[in-house]
């Protein structure tokens, strides 16, 4: 159920796929699942489409997006770009994410935590704000 407050949506087809968004002190908190720990991913469910649809839906009620990432495509892009020498801040903004969130207008990007060794990281915590 979507409402002023919090947006949720799931695959029609297999509610494992979801995302959930909330408004928390200002920041946009994201949690998209679109692709399984076992590499599955939903074949209609779209995360590229969940957050533009969310970053829409809560438009002027935010300063920045937190996301946290334990598995799937941002995570591994991530590590990859870590492992090739990138920075932390320019890993994150190269993630699928990471694009949709500057493309919005929020390409500031503030690691919150890791979680792992350097390029194998297993946990991500992030904000993405604004230039300013």
């Amino acid at each position: 159920m979507t409402d002023h407050f919090r947006y949720t949506a799931s695959d029609p087809t297999d509610p494992r796929f979801q995302a959930l968004a909330f408004v928390d002190s200002g920041e946009l908190v994201l949690c998209i699942q679109t692709q399984l720990p076992t590499g599955e991913r939903s074949r209609v469910f779209r995360g590229e489409d969940q957050f533009r649809r969310i970053v829409t839906h809560f438009a002027g009620r935010f300063r920045s997006i937190r996301d946290t990432w334990i598995s799937g495509d941002n995570l591994k892009e991530f590590n990859r770009a870590i492992g090739a020498g990138v920075s932390q801040d320019n890993a994150a903004v190269m993630t699928g994410t990471g694009t949709q969130a500057a493309a919005a207008g929020y390409s500031s990007v503030k690691i919150i935590s890791l979680e792992g060794l350097p390029g194998r990281y297993t946990k991500v915590v992030l904000s993405f704000s604004r230039q300013e």
